[in-house]
């Protein structure tokens, strides 16, 4: 079960790093933020263009009432009757006729609101509907709606009640806005209604309207739309600011520090370059700087110590890696090889021999010519160096020099007989260097050269044992008196 739980863990730490878990929590956090945010300007867009409707509902309605009381203030009104006019059956009795013999019809304010309505419904503009629960004409029952209006106009009376009733409902499949308000009884409606014992002040019915919302309902589309698209862009702006001002900020800087302490050789370099953020990130880096360089340090001198003691079981080769540490240098340096170079170059010349502890001590401190079997034994130690190597990923860059500093330029060398440039360039400056610094030290079987013939071989050997651009290198610093 544990196994399984480490396993699961380990896939989800490899998939989810900080970048991915930033984006995440970021994302869910704007995300849903700006959706409620979308979804408040979304209502409240609807809720504007439906106050729109009702505004336009209430005019009308307020037109209509006014118009009623005018037309009940003058106690009704008479057209002419012309083709297409016709006399309504329950106010025929006060149609009349003048001495020309032309005959008026009578409309009263609920024969004019009806006549208002149908005009208007032949443009598909609005309805008009006069309703009561105590009908004189069948054509004025109410609807559900207006039904449930009344009854609550009725219970609560027309002062509480006058601002009236609304809903949004749809007729056969169209989107309508309904309102109904009371209707009072005024001195000239008596005129129509006496005989229903309507008194004045009384709610005698009321005055609905139906009003299309087509266009409306396309302009809260239109919204809902422009703000989903809206809200997709804003979330992207948002996220890629944000991401991107994260990432300059906290991401590259935790990047570049990570990269650091996996490249240790650049650490200062790398630190002053990219860690200069005037924050916290900054104070992390130069702890972290301190930690790596003091490890390096540490790292460095065990490694030297190593070194020492390895060239300490041979008597006549003291001194022996000081100095080619210092050929190789000066040689890089001639050479115009970066600091990062220099360092490598430093520590595969510090390591080039550290296979000789493979070597056993008959062979290293022979005072004469060695046999074929014990120059067998002796060649093993770049290949026993370079394992040893293999097994720290902090010298892994050093492994050329000390793998392949006894390769010749014209691939008679040991141990893979490489030759010219396949030689790394690090392998060929120690290579110079050491077989220099033999050159130039006393071995029981010979004596040491001096700087002429040791330049003289150098030359003699450019092309063949040695680099030739390397080997011009060396003749400069020794000539220049550079090499001590």
């Amino acid at each position: 079960m544990s196994i399984i739980g480490s396993s699961f863990t380990a896939r989800l730490n490899f998939r989810f790093n900080l970048r991915a878990k930033f984006i995440l929590m970021l994302g869910c956090i704007v995300a849903i933020s700006l959706s409620m945010m979308f979804i408040w300007l979304f209502r409240l867009s609807k809720e504007n263009l439906i106050v729109q409707v009702d505004a336009q509902a209430r005019a009308l309605l307020q037109q209509i009432v006014l118009t009623r009381q005018w037309i009940a203030d003058q106690g009704g009104l008479y057209i002419e009757k012309r083709a297409g006019t016709r006399a309504h059956p329950l106010l025929s009795r006060f149609d009349i006729r003048d001495a020309a013999g032309k005959v008026y019809v009578f409309r009263n304010p609920a024969m004019i609101t009806r006549e208002l309505s149908e005009y208007s419904q032949s443009s598909k503009h609005y309805r008009l509907h006069l309703t009561s629960l105590q009908l004189v004409n069948p054509e004025n029952s109410p609807s559900d709606f207006e039904r449930a209006a009344l009854l609550d106009f009725d219970k609560k009376g027309f002062d509480k009640s006058k601002d009236g009733i609304s809903q949004i409902a749809t007729e056969n499949g169209a989107l309508m806005y309904h309102r109904i308000i009371p209707l009072r009884t005024e001195q000239g409606c008596l005129k129509c209604h006496s005989d229903q014992g309507y008194k004045v002040g009384d709610i005698r019915g009321g005055l609905s309207i139906a009003i299309p919302m087509d266009e409306t309902a396309k302009a809260i589309k239109r919204v809902k739309i422009f703000l989903v698209g809206a809200g997709i862009v804003f979330v992207s702006i948002v996220l890629g600011t944000l991401y991107i001002g994260v990432w300059l900020l906290v991401l590259k800087p935790l990047g570049h520090l990570h990269q650091a302490v996996n490249e240790h050789e650049a650490v200062e370099t790398m630190m002053r370059a990219y860690l200069a953020t005037g924050d916290e990130l900054e104070d992390l880096s130069h702890a972290f700087k301190e930690m790596l360089l003091r490890m390096t340090r540490t790292y460095e001198g065990g490694v030297k110590a190593l070194a020492s003691a390895i060239e300490a079981r041979d008597p006549y080769t003291k001194g022996h890696t000081d100095r080619v540490v210092h050929y190789s240098l000066v040689v890089a340096k001639e050479m115009g090889l970066s600091d990062e170079q220099l360092k490598r170059i430093e520590m595969g010349a510090v390591l080039h021999d550290v296979g000789k502890i493979g070597v056993p001590d008959t062979i290293l401190r022979k005072p004469g010519p060695l046999n074929e079997e014990e120059r067998r034994r002796i060649e093993e130690h770049p290949s026993i160096g370079a394992n040893i190597l293999y097994e720290s990923d902090f010298l892994v860059n050093e492994i050329p020099a000390v793998l392949y500093h006894h390769e010749r330029y014209d691939g008679k060398g040991y141990p893979a007989h490489l030759k010219e440039k396949d030689i790394p360039l690090i392998a060929r400056i120690v290579a110079i260097a050491d077989s220099f610094d033999a050159m130039t030290s006393d071995r029981p079987y010979r004596k040491a050269m001096d700087k002429d013939a040791s330049i003289a071989e150098i030359e003699k050997c450019s092309g063949k044992q040695f680099d030739p651009e390397v080997a011009d290198a060396f003749i400069r610093v020794l000539k220049k008196d550079i090499v001590k």
